[in-house]
Parts: structure tokens; C-alpha cells; sequence
């Protein structure tokens, strides 16, 4: 049997950390609680082999310093997803850094363009297993 998508999820980066923050000391009480519940869902789920978290930039910064950005916050995402019930083993945590842009903004002011690119900063979770 092949694994198919059991849940996809989408979550703010600006909802999760504060800005430029990437630790669990960075999350907000409502990012800290989103993936709390979004955990303790899916370590009721018997059939999980496989959940990615993939954590996005927005443009703004050195391709270097977003990756790592991006990183870190896929793993702060992991870490409470796994405290919250779900098994570690099964866990990806990727950094995507600045690639895939939801987001055409061209060049505006510096206030007005991070509010443009806000839904670029973002975290995905895709969990996988058997129907």
C-alpha cells in the first residue's frame, strides 16, 4: 500500500515566531498552542509514517542567513510536535529558506513590502500514512 496525504496544514510564520526568531523562546503563546493542538491531533492518528515540516522565508535577507532561519524554525516546529505526542522518528524538519514564494510584490516601501510577503513566512506540515 502506497501512503497517502492524511493532513496538509499551513501555518504563519508571523503567527508563530516573533519576528526574526527561530527558538522555542521566539513562539508566541497562539504559534506555541497551534502546534500544541496540531501534535496532539496527530499522535491520535495510528497510521502516520511520515510527517514533513517544511519552513519558508520571505525574500527579504541573504539566501544563507534564511536557510538557516528557515531551519531552525522547522526544527523548533518538530521538537514540539514530538512533546506533543508524535513520534520523532517520523519527523522531517526541512528549511526551504526563500524558495517557493506565494507572494508578487515587487518593489514597495520596506513596511509595506514585509507586510506583502507575510504569507511567504510560513511553516507546512504534510503528514503522510495509510488510509
Amino acid at each position: 500500500a502506497v501512503p497517502t496525504v492524511l493532513r496538509n496544514a499551513t501555518l504563519s510564520g508571523d503567527t508563530l515566531f516573533r519576528f526574526n526568531g527561530s527558538g522555542p523562546g521566539d513562539l508566541t503563546n497562539d504559534g506555541r498552542r497551534q502546534i500544541a493542538t496540531l501534535g496532539a491531533e496527530l499522535a491520535q492518528l495510528k497510521s502516520v509514517t511520515r510527517v514533513e515540516v517544511q519552513a519558508f522565508t520571505d525574500r527579504i535577507g541573504s539566501a544563507s542567513a534564511n536557510r538557516v532561519l528557515s531551519q531552525k524554525r522547522a526544527e523548533t516546529v518538530k521538537k514540539l510536535l514530538v512533546d506533543n505526542g508524535v513520534d520523532g522518528r517520523v519527523v522531517v524538519a526541512e528549511g526551504r529558506g526563500k524558495s517557493e514564494p506565494g507572494t508578487q510584490c515587487g518593489t514597495l516601501p520596506r513596511a509595506k513590502l514585509i507586510e506583502c510577503l507575510a504569507p511567504d513566512r510560513r511553516v507546512e506540515i504534510r503528514v503522510l500514512g495509510m488510509k
